[in-house]
């Protein structure tokens, strides 16, 4: 075959319209590498997104059905133009192609709206019409790029690469625990992307080339799995930095969900507390009291804008505490500010803040905590023991004491556990104290595992019978169980005091650290008089209330420390336990538990690796076994391929334009090749290429041959490894099959 008939065909398969379900599936990985995306921002941007993407790629694989495949790329673009111009945002005139003054202006405007949005945003962020159309024409783009690496250079597993990078930027920009679920599309569309090229590129192997294409697929499916799930978790976490938003921060979700946040594999810190007061506080967020039987909702109500100064706190008949701390926000955005109850004096706070004067606490619908440094004033309630079991119940708003409709079983241990209670502040301490009596345990994996991790009525009878969940569960039932008795109750999410970071300053005052591990809820009750007591029913972390009795000169006893009140914990008490409380020892002794994290991790890592290394071997193998199990005369040319390849392997120089037969004595004569193998190989794809009819070369006899020339090709068993391990055919491609 000479050269001009090479280059006739060589064009002639350039000039192959394009596959219609290759260009299907990888319009399909495009949006499966979008979707873990909606884990960082609210998916309302999801159906303009598929729009475009879709006829992008329709335009592209249309002109790609033509002689002029090359003009693809310019159809794409036009139409990714043309779809940006139609979501366009409201607030940018149309005139990009009827040039404006405005134009540039609006457009600026725009892009910086975005990208504050970008830095201050809450994940997961409900994105502006700015925001939503960035995302739509960065895929757009992305669309655009992977379609002319998959369909136009037919390089599929370069863009099965892009692909899985894409999707692993949410997880790194955002920590987060990767869901595997986004992966098995991406997997599944790059599988069936490889698998419709394969056939694109030769369809005489049949059947063998699809297994081949599913093998090669179903490993880069694996290793897309593998490294989202085992490398995001292990990764270091970037320094914060005041003004970042998406990028290596935290956020509090305000209803109670808080499962997924406590069970992240890093923790970071997100705020720093220096005070002088003895202990830093307990530091609020969010607080809920309406409860419906499946969820609780933060409170709602009048507001006060800070710049005027913080509302009068609820009048109360017993004597307060007073002290004041400084707050830096390090890695914690959204739109509420930490503070103790009850804030009284706040500085360092813009107008954009304003306290929900019910629950004194701070929200913004315009800023954001991340950066924030102030510093607050609180004062709390200091009643004696016998102020506060002379008690009555107090008045609350009528959602602190409203309850759905509750399984029995929750009503009747809140009477049994309190049955010898006189006061109702004793019937909180009992409570209390059967919760963190020993019969419960601090476990973050129980409830998951046992199916009831949600603070709902349902929940809470399944936490009350295993009797092993985290705050979550033990603050809501706590809260309900109170109602049940006609105590009005609320939820509070916020933080633990956190760990002292060394000794007092010349001031006396101490830096403590909080960590997203110290994400905490608690509840509260309404004693008349009192006002709102905290409750601290979780078991092994922080320190229960406890008022102390009064000592005869109308003060009050001593503080020791086991009798410390909730709201004023030891730093060391405030740690949230690493392992499971209930494996302790009979002493009640916490013993360290395994964490299986990191060997998972290393695991991950590890078959990771595997997988890496072994691809090519793999890929090589899948290969040949696809050559040798094609049918009728498209063996024989598998076979000499399959031949062609081995030879390469063992680092023969082969030429493109060298004929079967050239390529056989050569092998014979310089490599030392079996000649009557080569001769048998030489004559079949001879007889298959130009004869009319020729008879099916054994697939038995072709394995043979096969076997005895790669012998004799590479002698040693070093080889031959290195040669199965490291194979250069999977590289080097001198398209031999052309000249068949």
């Amino acid at each position: 075959m000479d050269a001009a008939e090479l280059r006739a065909r060589g064009a002639e398969r350039r000039r192959r319209p394009a596959d219609p379900v290759l260009a299907l599936w990888t319009a399909i990985a495009v949006l499966a590498s979008a979707l873990p995306l909606t884990r960082v921002v609210v998916p309302i941007w999801l159906p303009q997104t598929v729009f475009t993407v879709a006829v992008v790629c329709a335009a592209g694989y249309a002109v790609r059905r033509t002689r002029h495949r090359a003009w693809a790329f310019l159809a794409e673009a036009a139409v990714w133009i043309a779809c940006a111009m139609i979501l366009l945002p409201a607030s940018v005139p149309r005139y990009l192609v009827v040039p404006s003054p405005q134009t540039p202006r609006a457009v600026e405007a725009l892009l910086g709206a975005v990208w504050d949005e970008v830095l201050h945003g809450v994940a997961p962020l409900r994105p502006s019409s700015g925001l939503a159309w960035v995302i739509t024409v960065a895929v757009g783009l992305l669309a655009i790029a992977m379609s002319h690496v998959a369909l136009t250079a037919r390089l599929p597993l370069l863009a099965a690469v892009g692909f899985i990078t894409v999707s692993l930027i949410p997880s790194l920009v955002v920590p987060q625990r990767v869901e595997a679920v986004f992966f098995v599309p991406l997997a599944v569309s790059i599988l069936l992307m490889l698998r419709a090229d394969t056939r694109a590129r030769d369809p005489r192997t049949g059947v063998g080339h699809t297994a081949s294409a599913s093998v090669v697929a179903a490993i880069v499916g694996a290793v897309a799995v593998v490294a989202a799930m085992a490398i995001p978790p292990l990764l270091p976490q970037p320094v914060a930095r005041p003004g970042s938003g998406f990028g290596p921060t935290t956020t509090i979700d305000a209803d109670l969900d808080l499962g997924a946040s406590l069970r992240q594999p890093a923790q970071t810190e997100v705020l720093q507390v220096r005070t002088a007061a003895g202990a830093a506080p307990y530091l609020r967020v969010a607080t809920l009291s309406s409860f419906d039987g499946e969820v609780w909702t933060p409170d709602t109500g009048a507001l006060t804008a800070v710049g005027g100064g913080l509302p009068p706190v609820e009048e109360i008949a017993v004597e307060r505490e007073r002290g004041t701390a400084s707050v830096d926000i390090t890695r914690l955005t959204g739109g509420y500010l930490p503070v103790p109850y009850a804030a009284v004096e706040l500085e360092g706070v813009d107008d954009a803040w304003s306290m929900l004067t019910a629950n004194r606490t701070l929200v913004t619908n315009s800023a954001s905590s991340l950066g924030a440094e102030y510093t607050v004033t609180w004062e709390r309630p200091d009643p004696t023991r016998e102020q506060a079991q002379a008690a009555a119940i107090g008045e609350a708003p009528e959602q602190a004491l409203a309850l759905p409709e509750l399984p029995a079983v929750i009503g009747e241990l809140a009477a049994e556990v309190t049955a010898d209670a006189q006061t109702p502040y004793d019937a909180l301490r009992a409570l209390q104290g059967w919760f963190r009596g020993g019969a419960f345990r601090y476990s973050l994996e129980a409830p998951v595992a046992e199916g009831f991790d949600g603070s709902g009525v349902d929940a809470i009878a399944d936490f009350l019978e295993v009797r092993a969940g985290y705050c979550v569960h033990f603050a809501s039932s706590f809260a309900v169980m109170a109602r049940t008795l006609g105590i009005p109750t609320r939820v509070v999410v916020g933080y633990l005091p956190g760990t002292a970071t060394g000794p007092p300053a010349d001031d006396g005052s101490v830096t403590y650290s909080v960590t997203s591990a110290q994400l905490h809820a608690w509840p509260e009750a309404h004693l008349e008089g009192i006002g709102w007591v905290p409750f601290e029913p979780t078991a092994s972390l922080g320190v229960p209330t406890n008022f102390l009795p009064q000592t005869s000169d109308g003060g009050q006893t001593p503080v020791e420390e086991d009798e410390r009140p909730s709201d004023a914990p030891t730093p060391t008490a405030s740690a949230r336990p690493s392992t499971d409380p209930g494996a302790g020892g009979a002493d009640g002794a916490e013993v360290a538990a395994w964490d299986p994290r990191g060997a998972l991790g290393a695991i991950g890592i590890a078959i990771l690796a595997l997988l890496v290394v072994a691809l090519p071997f793999v890929v090589r193998s899948a290969r040949r076994s696809r050559r040798l199990n094609a049918s009728g005369a498209a063996r024989s040319r598998a076979v000499w391929l399959e031949l062609v390849d081995t030879a390469i392997d063992a680092g023969v120089d082969v030429r493109a334009s060298e004929s079967p037969r050239a390529l056989g004595r050569r092998l014979v004569t310089q490599c030392g090749a079996p000649e009557a193998d080569v001769a048998l190989l030489v004559g079949a794809v001879e007889r298959a290429s130009y004869a009319r009819a020729s008879d099916e070369l054994p697939a038995e006899t072709a394995a043979g041959a096969l076997r005895r020339i790669r012998r004799a090709l590479l002698p040693g068993t070093a080889e031959r490894a290195r040669a199965s391990a490291l194979p250069r055919s999977l590289v080097v491609r001198p398209r031999v099959e052309d000249a068949l």
